[in-house]
């Protein structure tokens, strides 16, 4: 992990390292299996070796704390969720209130059979970076559209 996260941040300047606040544990279909697990809340950190050998030192980022923006599309696309009141985190004294959070995830997968949300906490990296381009790119379709070759291989319209 120490690797992977330093090698892309000297690369591209993104942390990759999160810890993870929260799972959701939930499942493709009502007959599924197999549990899928996704973080909800994503706080960015740094792991650096420490003095001694064998020891490592965790800190958090400049960054903001992030919910998980993957986890909230698929659930508004792929089972018609409402998720609007949770792409804005909630604060409180210790800046995150992850409590309301965690609460509310609690309150949208209710009525989910065999969904919960558990209260974990877990060290990972995490690339967001094909995701915010597709955000963008839909954000701008409308533009886009506009020009006819791009029109052509986005929908086959045209020339």
């Amino acid at each position: 992990m120490w690797r992977q996260s330093r090698s892309s941040f000297e690369e591209s300047g993104a942390i990759l390292l999160h810890i993870t606040l929260g799972l959701l544990q939930w499942f493709v279909t009502p007959t599924s299996t197999q549990p899928r697990f996704s973080p909800l809340i994503l706080l960015p950190v740094q792991l650096s070796r420490g003095s001694a050998p064998g020891t490592w030192q965790l800190r958090r980022a400049q960054e903001e704390a992030r919910i998980n923006v993957t986890l909230l599309k698929k659930l508004e696309v792929d089972f018609a969720l409402q998720v609007g009141g949770l792409y804005a985190l909630p604060e409180d004294e210790s800046r995150v209130d992850i409590r309301t959070i965690m609460h509310d995830f609690k309150v949208l997968v209710a009525n989910q059979p065999r969904w919960q949300v558990l209260d974990l906490a877990q060290l990972g990296v995490f690339s967001f970076q094909k995701f915010l381009m597709w955000l963008d790119l839909q954000a701008k379709q409308a533009v886009l559209l506009q020009n006819p070759v791009v029109r052509h291989q986005m929908t086959g319209d045209g020339q």
